[in-house]
């Protein structure tokens, strides 16, 4: 494991991280993610899956996947895939990773956190969030042989997060209110929810953050009907849906959440999540099984 000398500022962002200190919010929160990567392993063929387990194995945090696992090889390997679904998150206040304005270790894996792939807001001028590039670059990287395994680990590990900020409409939103995190509302029957923002809002719709494990599995089995409602497509079309709703959906008429919003936004929710899930799974099946060792044999 790489080790880094901690400035004052990196040291202070570790302290706040194991103190539970709240950041903004990215995406999904961490059961939404989980969620998708577990349908997208369903999806998944046995040489996809063999071929993501092997490039997992190459990643720094996969022992910390791992512990999470049970006994049979199948469950350690599913554990560490959905696991890897919130890395993208985690790393933004863990001091093992850096800015992108930081120097970065000479090294085939990179340790930048790079806050700008999780989104690609409707600007009327210059860029503002990669998202969209880097689900092209990524995907190039993973299913590119000749690369070495840390490149197409990581490659890999940021699909599984970002085809589920694809899906979260508001990754795609509004450049003005920053993705309706400068959106305050209102929720009287929810009151946690009172003085926040509509993105945190979005993003807790799928199931509370901690649930992991068998804890997910009702919520699996909500979504599990509306899967296969969904057309494969392709990233352009992802993001593209994401921005119709965001025009069209996810923004109510004022600061109040209703509970006819709410019960509205969940249908919504629920089929972004299952159509994430369907389609990750599916694209992991055409970027990894050509190169999987199972199919290289036969």
């Amino acid at each position: 494991m790489l080790r880094f000398h901690l400035p004052f500022a990196r040291c202070v962002a570790a302290l706040s991280f194991a103190l539970g200190v709240v950041s903004p919010t990215w995406a999904w929160n961490a059961c939404g993610h989980r969620v998708i990567a577990t349908l997208a392993w369903e999806w998944m063929s046995p040489p996809a899956r063999a071929e993501a387990a092997l490039l997992l194995s190459h990643h720094p945090d996969n022992a910390r996947w791992l512990s999470r696992a049970g006994a049979s090889d199948d469950e350690v390997a599913a554990t560490a895939f959905t696991e890897a679904s919130t890395w993208a998150d985690d790393i933004r206040d863990d001091p093992r990773y850096l800015e992108d304005t930081e120097a970065t270790p000479d090294s085939d894996f990179d340790w930048a956190r790079h806050r700008q792939w999780h989104y690609v807001d409707d600007a009327e001028s210059a860029r503002a969030g990669e998202l969209d590039l880097q689900l092209e670059r990524l995907s190039a990287r993973l299913s590119n042989t000749a690369n070495p395994a840390p490149v197409r680990s990581h490659a890999l590990v940021w699909l599984i997060h970002l085809v589920g900020d694809a899906h979260q409409p508001l990754h795609v939103g509004r450049h003005a209110d920053q993705g309706g995190n400068k959106f305050s509302i209102e929720e009287p029957d929810h009151p946690r929810y009172s003085g926040g923002n509509l993105h945190r809002w979005w993003d807790d719709l799928p199931c509370a953050p901690w649930l992991r494990g068998e804890r997910l599995q009702p919520h699996i089995e909500r979504l599990e009907p509306t899967a296969r409602q969904t057309p494969q497509a392709s990233p352009e079309i992802w993001l593209a849906e994401s921005r119709d709703l965001v025009r069209s959906a996810v923004y109510p008429e004022s600061a109040l959440i209703t509970p006819d919003f709410r019960a509205r936004a969940q249908v919504i929710a629920d089929r972004r999540l299952a159509a994430a899930g369907e389609r990750l799974g599916r694209w992991l099946n055409t970027l990894l099984v050509g190169v999987s060792r199972e199919t290289a044999s036969k």
